[in-house]
């Protein structure tokens, strides 16, 4: 449990990181990328060039934009279709339409 005095720090600590147009964020990754993760918001923070560059490497590979549907994102992507696939996305299942039950 923390005290009334670690409570009031944190608070104290995000207001000034807010006041400095930082904001908070919270995410979860396999605990492999956590430490590159980790790397890309210290750029991001701290070395506003190496940010821009960073913003637009990532940005051209992740085009979703919030004016998008989500079919026109996925219609957005590259094509990695390929004969190679078919085996692994072979369902076997019977693609005949369904018999007429009397209830």
């Amino acid at each position: 449990m923390t005290t009334v005095a670690q409570r009031r720090a944190v608070t104290r600590h995000r207001q000034k990181a807010s006041a400095q147009g930082l904001a908070r964020v919270e995410v979860q990754v396999p605990k492999i990328h956590s430490a590159l993760l980790r790397r890309i918001a210290e750029t991001l923070r701290n070395d506003p060039a190496a940010a821009r560059h960073l913003s637009e490497m990532v940005g051209a590979h992740t085009a979703y934009t919030s004016g998008q549907t989500l079919g026109e994102f996925f219609d957005g992507l590259p094509d990695i279709s390929g004969p190679e696939f078919d085996e692994v996305f072979e369902l076997g299942q019977d693609r005949s339409l369904p018999e007429d039950i009397e209830l």
